[in-house]
């Protein structure tokens, strides 16, 4: 495939504290039911591994991609202890992928960075559905200038980096 295509599912958090062992409490972020709150260009698609649907983009060639969730409305994520969700790739090019999560006080409202897939993942990365989950106080790295206090975003970010096609891709999560 000449293009790169990316879907992101039904995101769930488990508010979970393991060393107790209780149940965990599960908080809908997005149906993906709608675009509402993500960024231009996101289309809702029925290609999905859980629920009904997905939201997906395509990804420009040779740049760096971002695709946002604006999640003022729902529940406060900073206390949270994991953010899961399902993601898939279909085309060439991906070179990285990350999550930034913002939501003060998590890293007192500065841009929270998770590595979801690196080529050091096992060099190809993968087209089947697969689930990423992220323990929130684990993060890999805390980007941004100064802090912001009032928003509650799920950026991801994902390189696509190709010297075979100049086409766009397309990114899906659930």
């Amino acid at each position: 495939m000449g293009h790169l295509w990316m879907a992101i599912g039904l995101f769930l958090v488990g508010a979970v504290v393991p060393a107790c062992g209780k149940a965990s409490v599960v908080k809908l972020v997005s149906d993906c039911e709608s675009t509402d709150g993500w960024s231009s260009g996101a289309q809702v698609s029925a290609d999905a591994h859980e629920g009904a649907w997905s939201v997906a983009t395509n990804l420009a060639s040779g740049k760096t991609n971002f695709f946002t969730l604006n999640y003022a409305a729902t529940p406060d994520l900073s206390q949270t202890y994991a953010l899961a969700f399902w993601w898939r790739v279909e085309g060439d090019g991906l070179s990285d992928f990350k999550i930034k999560v913002i939501n003060y006080p998590l890293v007192d409202g500065m841009q929270a960075v998770y590595d979801i897939w690196k080529p050091t993942d096992g060099g190809v990365y993968p087209s089947a559905w697969q689930r990423a989950t992220v323990l929130l106080s684990e993060y890999d790295a805390i980007w941004g200038e100064r802090p912001n206090l009032t928003a509650r975003q799920l950026n991801f970010r994902a390189v696509r980096w190709t010297m075979r096609s100049q086409m766009p891709g397309r990114f899906t999560t659930i």
